[in-house]
């Protein structure tokens, strides 16, 4: 017995970015059970709602092949059960690990809609039993570009789920609500160090959030908000140190506000797939901030609090 798969080449049709994919009739759309960050969490079509568990981040490698990576934490990819060649495979989560099983042909058709072919077994993605329903299971299944193939992919330019109004603020750690972000030593200078510090509420850790028409923030230190968190030489990599930075308008200088579930923020740089991350995952003092791949850590969490400036309002007495 022998398993005959169709060769399928692939090229480059899609920007790399975060996409919601939906089906053919716009209703539902990929989403993963109960957004579980767990391997073999099962992928399925719901509600189509821009949820964070529908969002994708779908990056072209250069191979003919795209990954497709979940955005709520992008060590996970969509991955055929297995690794298997066979028909009907169930379609998964599972830790990112650059196989043939989490690579994908995206194919356009001349609808304008998209099959997602595996590069394993050169089948496509299908809904299960060719029907339209909510939490309907995803497998894979022979190329033939039935409706229940085509998918549409829908670009998110700012995946930010909450606005914050302008303001001024104090940006805290997950990781220990005792330490915030703070301006080394007060001083307003270019390549200065942001860091980690023990909260006083101070300027050095009071920062100006404002929002610009395209939905990116910039993050200025109200001691001389000419000056904002930038991206060390705009380098988006790992490890790419986060300073602060006269101001210049320039993509270093944006950032992305994304809420989850508990009420925590991701701070984003503008490529989206770099973070804003703590140094070693360690809350002490002086510790620095940095660029790091989004990995959904504490080290990536923060708390967005209002400054409130108070005043006199009333004269002393009983």
């Amino acid at each position: 017995k022998f398993i005959i798969n169709k060769k399928t080449e692939g090229k480059k049709e899609i920007e790399d970015g975060v996409y919601t994919i939906t089906t053919n009739n716009d209703k539902y759309a990929l989403d993963i059970e109960n957004a579980n960050m767990n391997n073999f969490s099962n992928i399925k079509i719901s509600e189509s709602k821009e949820t964070k568990s529908q969002k994708w981040y779908i990056k072209y490698l250069k191979n003919g092949y795209y990954s497709i990576k979940s955005l709520i934490n992008i060590n996970y990819s969509l991955d055929v059960s297995g690794g298997s060649k066979l028909r009907k495979t169930n379609i998964q989560l599972y830790t990112s690990n650059n196989s043939e099983a989490q690579q994908w042909i995206i194919k356009r058709s001349e609808t304008g809609t998209y099959q997602i072919i595996s590069r394993k077994s050169g089948y496509a993605l299908e809904i299960e039993n060719k029907d339209y329903k909510d939490n309907n299971n995803i497998y894979v299944n022979t190329d033939n570009g039935n409706e229940y193939q085509e998918f549409k992919l829908n670009k998110i330019e700012n995946y930010g789920d909450k606005t914050i109004e302008n303001g001024n603020y104090m940006i805290t750690t997950a990781l220990n609500e005792n330490k915030v972000v703070d301006l080394s030593g007060a001083i307003v200078k270019n390549s200065n160090m942001i860091q980690l510090y023990d909260s006083n509420s101070s300027k050095a850790q009071t920062w100006h959030l404002e929002k610009d028409k395209d939905g990116y923030y910039t993050i200025t230190t109200v001691l001389n908000t000419n000056y904002a968190l930038d991206v060390n030489s705009g380098v988006f990599k790992n490890l790419s140190k986060v300073q602060l930075y006269k101001r210049n308008n320039t993509k270093a200088q944006k950032w992305q506000l994304i809420e989850d579930e508990n009420g925590y923020y991701t701070i984003a740089s503008y490529n989206g797939k770099y973070v804003l991350d703590i140094l070693e995952a360690s809350a002490i003092n002086g510790r620095e901030l940095q660029l790091y791949e989004n990995n959904g850590t504490k080290a990536q969490k923060f708390i967005i609090n209002k400054k409130t400036e108070g005043k006199k309002e009333i004269e002393d007495g009983v």
